[in-house]
């Protein structure tokens, strides 16, 4: 058996003088059938697994962070997302921000569900161990080599405390239900506790070194369902349960030798752990009655947690993952719960039951016997995978979609159904959103009722939403709808998956795309053709303005021809804009809401109000109306598609009556008179294509950029965080489009009788490459977005039409 040094909770000085003695899994209860393991095909051993607040498991190999999906066809697929430092990773928890929180040598990593991953460096020089949420909204890990315990909040400050016994190895830790953190002392053999309000320990020496004057080396620790501390003592072969008042008692385990490490709470309201020598896996009630199970023994268990699914995820020290579902073991009678006053002398071992399990698949069937690749189609090859599993000569994993009744192995029965599917193609399936995961589908974390009575809330289906709905594509993209009619040449849907989470629109795995804008070039008053920048038209004067910046394209797989995007609000970076002196302009993204979720009414032209708090007074503006809901989702800007094989719509014409003032008026703006831009989609785009819906702020002051002044905040500088709102300006949602752009105002204010009319004038941007996107080194290099609107009334400006470009480099 091969002994990780490092595996955190067997980072012991003392491991390598312990007998390794595999114990026979007659010692336990065989579980084979409710026992599956998958392998790391990376050949990365998994140090710690924890549930992920995206339905998923997280786990820590070396150097890399895993995710792995426990149900459906494709349970047991994993992802890994690279760590920039490299280092191994040992634990990792779920933080209260949503994120998973992972610990390294001397550093404490972060990264999203996306795969996104921030790296906070520990003051002190220490491998760090065991790391949980704790009860103030931050993160608790311990310095195992630095004998403190730390503390970082979830924007990175760190803190550490010193633990009062010298070298005393801290180990594992968990929140208690007193408010305070517990930890194991491993070397020190004491168990201790901290006050996250003052930082203050105590300790509490372990039983056993009392009674046989030996280390009982606690390892893994965990808050169970009773209101008391439970945790393994890895050299004593036994549970040991302290109360909040620091009263202990121990509960030896079955097998000696068995080395307890992991320990979590199961669904079943026990407590589970891992033996990591006898390759065993335990469960102790709340009163102390020990049974053990065998699981395949490819290499000693590690680090257990309870998954989403209600199953027990664990590692192996070695490429696997293993999972075992708690209610298929048959239910056992408690006998009467030993005392549980302390007592420096172990309980005796109970009789260990032998249960008898359950012929219960762990998993979902799947949708499409055969269908191998999740693409929806048996093909010929996956026929022949099939036929190899049955012959042995290939593995389940090559093809659990072939597994029809989840028992591990191809019969001749499902060979048939999968040659069937081949013939006649796959059964109908569900729908992305419905958090099944389907065949062709990575993942499922349902939708969002969009558009009518309840936007807003949570949904599975198009039944759980009420009222109307919203257009998904075509010409009334982004409209609100009550049928496919009311939506040319696309649908209406009430229940919408939005993307920016990890899961994509569509139902697949995100990436992260650069788009860095091509620096702006501004030659004889033109933008230099291929560079990013805009055009300001006021009838008379073309302002050129050359611009730089980047952003983040979110984008799922490709999957009908269409690849979901989506655009964080914190990715979007423009620099200040120098209108000339005649202005400074401040571009933001903002992550907006409308009355109803959808960017236009029933009738494709009338703007849904507006609700996005800060620039609005917020929900109360929906007031009577529809709820106020995301328009692209939590967090996102933006959101849309880019059309691999074309789509349709492409082009964007926007414009607007002033309401011809003469003279041109005073304040407000828009003017008294003047009508609403009217914004209309048309025309179909070549493959790359894309139509994306951007939520923007752009603040204006005048004069030129780099004024100082405290009215711009404390830092005294115009588009900065820390401007009050008055100087970010009024937000719209528009579309940016590869095809045209154009812009038009009529009825413009002029100094002189008579009307007006500005523009029109055009911008053309240029599709993305798909391939590009979705290659192994993705890149947005070579496409363009363009946008045109329309701004009545600005100071020193008056009306003006604005066409951008922004070409990715």
């Amino acid at each position: 058996m091969r002994v990780r040094c490092c595996t955190v909770l067997l980072r012991f000085p003392m491991l390598a003088l312990a007998p390794l003695v595999m114990h026979p899994q007659a010692a336990g209860a065989a579980l084979s059938e409710p026992v599956v393991v998958f392998p790391i095909e990376s050949g990365n051993a998994a140090s710690s697994i924890t549930a992920g607040p995206d339905g998923y498991l997280w786990f820590a190999e070396d150097g890399v962070i895993g995710r792995i999906i426990p149900s459906g066809v494709l349970a047991g697929s994993i992802h890994e997302f690279s760590v920039p430092s490299g280092s191994l990773t040992n634990s990792i928890t779920a933080g209260p921000d949503g994120s998973l929180w992972f610990t390294e040598y001397g550093v404490v990593g972060r990264i999203d569900v996306s795969g996104r991953v921030t790296e906070f460096p520990v003051p002190a020089d220490s491998n760090l161990s065991d790391i949980a949420a704790g009860p103030d909204g931050n993160l608790w890990f311990t310095e195992t080599d630095a004998n403190q315990i730390g503390r970082i909040t979830p924007d990175g400050t760190i803190t550490e405390f010193p633990i009062p016994t010298e070298e005393s190895n801290p180990i594992g830790i968990t929140a208690g239900p007193d408010g305070k953190l517990w930890f194991t002392e491993s070397i020190a053999n004491q168990i201790g506790r901290i006050n996250p309000a003052t930082g203050s320990v105590d300790e509490f020496p372990v039983l056993t070194d009392d009674a046989l004057g030996d280390n009982a080396a606690p390892k893994g620790i965990v808050a169970g369902p009773d209101g008391n501390i439970w945790f393994t003592e890895f050299d004593a072969d036994q549970i040991g349960r302290i109360t909040p008042q620091g009263s202990m008692i121990e509960f030896p385990i079955p097998t000696k030798g068995g080395s307890p490490a992991g320990i979590a709470v199961g669904s079943d309201g026990n407590l589970w752990f891992t033996e990591y020598v006898a390759v065993l896996i335990g469960r102790i009630t709340p009163g102390g009655i020990i049974e053990e199970f065998g699981i395949p023994a490819v290499e000693g268990p590690l680090v257990i947690t309870g998954g989403p699914d209600g199953n027990l995820w664990f590692t192996y020290d070695g490429p696997y993952i293993g999972v075992l579902a708690p209610l298929l073991v048959t239910p056992f009678q408690s006998p009467t719960p030993t005392s549980t006053a302390p007592s420096p002398t172990p309980t005796a071992a109970v009789p260990t039951a032998t249960p008898t399990p359950t012929r219960t698949p762990i998993f979902a069937p799947p949708r499409c016997s055969g269908d191998c690749n999740g693409d929806g189609a048996v093909a010929v090859n996956e026929v022949l995978t099939m036929v190899n599993i049955a012959l042995g000569s290939e593995s389940i994993s090559a093809c659990r979609a072939g597994d029809g009744n989840g028992d591990g192995a191809i019969a001749i029965g499902e060979l048939i159904a999968a040659v069937q599917h081949a013939l006649g193609g796959c059964p109908a399936s569900g729908s992305c959103g419905d958090q099944v995961i389907d065949p062709g589908e990575d993942c499922d974390d349902g939708g969002v009722c969009i558009g009518g009575d309840n936007a807003g809330t949570a949904c599975t289906s198009e039944s759980n939403c009420v009222g109307q709905g919203v257009c998904i594509e075509g010409v009334k993209a982004e409209a609100a709808c009550d049928t496919d009619s009311d939506c040319p040449g696309s649908h209406c849907v009430h229940c919408v998956p939005q993307g920016g989470d990890g899961c994509a629109a569509n139902c697949t795995f995100e990436t992260d795309v650069p788009f860095d804008f091509v620096p702006g070039g501004v030659v004889g008053g033109q933008l230099v053709t291929g560079t990013s920048g805009a055009f300001v038209h006021d009838g008379l004067v073309q302002l050129a303005l050359p611009l730089r910046g980047s952003e983040t394209l979110t984008i799922g797989k490709e999957r009908n021809g269409r690849i979901p995007v989506a655009v964080k609000a914190h990715t979007v970076q423009f620099p200040r804009i120098s209108v000339a002196i005649l202005a400074c302009a401040c571009v933001r993204a903002v992550v907006g809401k409308t009355c109803g979720g959808t960017l236009f009414e029933a009738d494709g032209v009338t703007l849904s109000k507006n609700c996005t708090p800060d620039y609005t007074s917020g929900d109360s503006v929906c007031t009577g109306q529809k709820p106020c809901a995301f328009v692209s989702g939590p967090e996102n800007a933006a959101a849309g598609e880019i059309g691999c094989d074309g789509l349709d719509p492409v082009n964007v014409n926007a414009t607007q009556d002033a309401g011809g003032h003469f003279p041109p008026p005073p304040a407000p703006t828009p003017p008294i008179g003047s009508g609403p831009e009217i914004i209309t989609l048309s025309g179909t785009g070549a493959p790359g294509a894309a139509l994306i819906f951007n939520t923007t702020a752009i603040g204006t002051i005048t004069g030129q950029c780099n004024q100082n002044s405290i009215a711009f905040g404390p830092d005294g500088q115009f588009c900065s965080d820390d401007d009050p709102q008055a100087y970010r300006g009024g937000i719209r949602t528009l579309p940016s489009v590869t095809g045209s752009a154009t812009g038009e105002i009529v009825n413009a204010q002029s100094t002189t009788p008579g009307d007006t009319t500005i523009g029109p004038y055009s911008v053309s941007g240029n599709g993305f490459d798909c391939g590009m996107l979705t290659s192994g080194m993705p890149s947005a290099s070579g496409g363009g977005l363009v946008v045109a609107f329309t701004s009545l009334n600005q100071p020193m400006l008056g009306d003006v039409v604005v066409t951008t470009q922004l070409a990715g480099q």
